[in-house]
């Protein structure tokens, strides 16, 4: 990036040496897609005094403050003094030269990361009078000098991770968008243009970036020049070698603009400077600055030019995370409206029934799940459960969700049953969606005073019903709902007698059974723990088994169980 300062190289040398300056330049294209690549032109000339090309080199590690060794250095001057031998510690195998004795240390992640050596000191070391001179055997120091090697190590680990650390919290702090800021980005623009250009002693400053299709530069802002050039069309890439230069990562200085025609500078100057301007990752176009009159420019002066580039840089991606953080807050305001609704659909109160006892769950707990339950007192005293699903990416399933649990409750208004619901449910999504919204539903009504279960079911829900140690599967496997017109469910009647339990699992309840590897004795087991606290204790227990049976692969279940209990 501009702002990463390496040591500038100048590449061109006096005005009397000569070499073969291999200049390529162009735009190829490769499908669709138009490449900046390099065609190939060898210019052998003279290279002038008054051209520099100053080329970026990776920064070098930072050099560790004298503080961060105090602790070490004075542990091996105690050390030197109890014993009479001196501790080293280097990354690369020491010289053998003076040394006694060495060893690599090893981390305990098997990560070598130095060498510990035990070295006599030189005879014009200054020792206290009353030091020892090498009164410890060295296989005793041995054991002592590894262990404070590693601990070196660990401490200088330690070091350098608290420092990523705190570049990563850096990293972190959030974007603030303030009020009416996105109006002056062009007002920044200029105030940086203008004070790199002070800055350096320039005339002038222009900031060019690159269209989507990296094959034209378009001015976007300038300082000291008339404001009429933001209405010039933009210059090709090909050819503007100035450009070009500075877009691979290299400062281009043009100390007497004039008699080097063919870099093309942009504008009409003597002396000019062409920095890129760039992410760690995207090249998004350049920087000129311009002079009146021919000068030279220092290295300082480059790299405070490469500095302004940066910041450049910055406020253009700042404004596009601004862009980006307005949008996403405006979806979250979607979101959570359209979770609290989806919220408020979900049955709350469990119907009134001497022998009967309904609890149920679905998740996720944030209310945009792809499924849902439902249960109703119908109008002849039956009482009716649903559990439905649909397969799709978070907001399209919360949004099919909701149509069906409405299709499923407007037909529940008049006389029928699980069969015809199903087929009404399934005609709602044939004409109204594009033959993509396939769900899976099941239906129950059941006759509370015989305890007689009529049930219907699409897709791949799993139906059980609970009788005393053992849990019967119950037949319900059907093609999805809205998958074709002409839908024939099949209804199926079974009986709840006291002291049983009728448990429906949504098919997204089922993937996560099976990707557990959860069997079918095992979920018994479950169910029979918890039956003695009821329905609500057994939706309970599955929900816990579950969690933890698609930990690593999210998933949205639903569990629903119906309790026809025992009379005391």
């Amino acid at each position: 990036m501009p702002g990463n300062l390496g040591k500038p190289r100048q590449a061109a040398a006096a005005s009397e040496l000569t070499t073969a300056t291999r200049l390529r330049h162009g735009v190829r294209f490769n499908g669709s897609s138009p490449l900046l690549c390099l065609q190939e032109s060898v210019v052998t000339k003279k290279i002038p005094s008054y051209l520099k090309l100053h080329v970026e080199t990776a920064a070098d590690e930072p050099a560790r403050p004298p503080a961060a060794n105090d602790a070490w250095n004075g542990l091996c001057q105690a050390l030197e003094t109890a014993t009479g031998w001196t501790l080293r510690f280097d990354q690369q195998p020491p010289d053998a030269q003076g040394v006694a004795w060495t060893a690599p240390v090893v981390l305990p992640d098997g990560k070598n990361v130095g060498h510990v050596a035990v070295a006599t000191p030189s005879r014009d070391a200054a020792l206290p009078a009353d030091a020892a001179r090498s009164t410890v055997d060295l296989a005793q120091i041995e054991p002592l000098a590894l262990a404070l090697g590693r601990m070196k190590a660990e401490t200088d680990q330690l070091r350098r991770a608290v420092r990523e650390r705190e570049a990563d919290l850096a990293a972190g702090v959030p974007v603030v968008v303030r009020g009416g800021e996105e109006k002056h980005l062009a007002t920044r623009l200029e105030s940086v243009l203008k004070g790199g250009a002070e800055a350096v002693g320039c005339d002038g400053a222009a900031l060019y970036l690159l269209d989507d299709a990296t094959s034209e530069l378009k001015m976007r802002a300038v300082w000291g020049l008339p404001e009429e050039r933001l209405l010039a069309p933009p210059r090709p890439l090909q050819g503007a070698l100035a450009d070009l230069e500075a877009l691979v990562g290299h400062a281009v200085v043009l100390e007497d603009a004039r008699r080097m025609p063919h870099w093309q500078a942009p504008e009409d100057c003597a002396a000019a400077v062409c920095v890129p301007v760039s992410t760690p990752t995207v090249p998004l176009g350049t920087l000129w600055l311009f002079s009146r009159t021919p000068r030279p420019f220092s290295d300082e002066q480059t790299n405070l030019v490469e500095i302004v580039a940066g910041r450049i840089a910055t406020d253009l991606e700042r404004e596009v995370l601004l862009g980006e953080s307005l949008r996403t807050r405006r979806m979250e305001k979607h979101f959570d409206a359209l979770s609290q609704k989806a919220s408020r659909r979900a049955p709350r109160i469990a119907p009134s029934l001497d022998d009967w006892r309904v609890a149920a769950w679905s998740g996720p707990d944030d209310g945009l799940g792809g499924e849902f339950y439902d249960w109703n007192l119908l109008h002849d005293g039956a009482l009716s459960v649903a559990v439905g699903s649909a397969p799709l990416p978070p907001l399209e399933a919360a949004l099919a969700v909701a149509t069906l649990q409405a299709a499923v409750r407007s037909h529940t208004a008049y006389p029928h049953d699980p069969a015809e619901l199903h087929r009404r449910v399934n005609q709602t999504l044939w004409t109204g969606s594009a033959g993509d919204q396939l769900a899976s539903l099941f239906y129950a009504r059941i006759d509370c005073k015989k305890g007689r279960l009529d049930y219907s079911a699409c897709g791949r829900p799993l139906v059980l019903l609970a009788k005393g140690k053992l849990l019967e599967r119950l037949e319900c496997e059907a093609p999805p709902l809205g998958e074709q017109s002409d839908f024939e469910p099949r209804q199926f009647a079974s009986k709840i007698a006291a002291g049983q339990m009728l448990l429906v699992l949504s098919e997204g309840a089922r993937k996560a059974l099976e990707r557990g590897r959860i069997e079918n004795a095992e979920l018994a087991s479950v169910v029979r723990a918890a039956r003695g606290g009821g329905a609500q204790q057994v939706v309970e227990r599955l929900r816990e088994l579950l969690e933890r049976s698609h930990m690593l692969q999210p998933a949205d279940f639903t569990i629903l169980a119906v309790e026809h209990r025992t009379r005391a």
